[in-house]
């Protein structure tokens, strides 16, 4: 979706295998949500913000294999929200975002939830804006044993803020284990 300047805020909702370039119809609040199709594996979303305070939102399906965010947000507070789901992938899943920018560290931000990806590797590279990663156990069995396949971290700058949030029942049966993690 490509348009002029519109005032209007607005919301797009797309189902993709392979790739979205998107720039913002509207100069302000826009939203798109992004859902890759069954059969997506591999996926590209480039990205461009309208003026400010846009929110993207990407998931990937049950055979995703991997998820690369690019482009260039812009002013205002702006959200960029990815969501691994479990995958049928042998090989791992990875998250990349290290070609996304936008113009304030402190008001652009990513958001990338990882849920019941108990048996894959993940690859994790983050942002030059304030990255927070989520390895959220609290609907999924999956994680009810320790995911023993690599889990690696990396972040494309040092000048920003990340975080790391585990997220399990409290007081529930379910755990998070982690043999190898970097």
């Amino acid at each position: 979706k490509s348009a002029g300047a519109q005032v209007n805020s607005g919301t797009t909702t797309v189902n993709a295998k392979t790739s979205v370039n998107y720039t913002a119809a509207d100069l302000f609040d826009d939203t798109i949500n992004i859902a890759t199709t069954a059969d997506s594996t591999a996926f590209t979303a480039t990205l461009a913000g309208g003026a400010k305070n846009d929110v993207f939102t990407i998931v990937g399906g049950a055979k995703q294999t991997s998820i690369t965010v690019t482009g260039n947000l812009g002013a205002g507070t702006n959200k960029v929200t990815t969501t691994l789901n479990n995958s049928d992938s042998s090989t791992g899943q990875t998250v990349n975002l290290s070609g996304l920018t936008g113009s304030d560290k402190t008001t652009t931000t990513t958001s990338t939830v990882l849920t019941a990806e108990a048996d894959s590797a993940i690859t994790y590279t983050g942002s030059a804006m304030n990255d927070t990663i989520t390895i959220d156990a609290t609907s999924s069995t999956a994680w009810n044993t320790a995911n023993t396949k690599a889990i690696s971290i990396s972040d494309s700058t040092t000048t920003d803020t990340d975080t790391l949030v585990l997220k399990t029942v409290t007081g529930g049966t379910k755990d998070i284990g982690f043999t190898s993690l970097s």
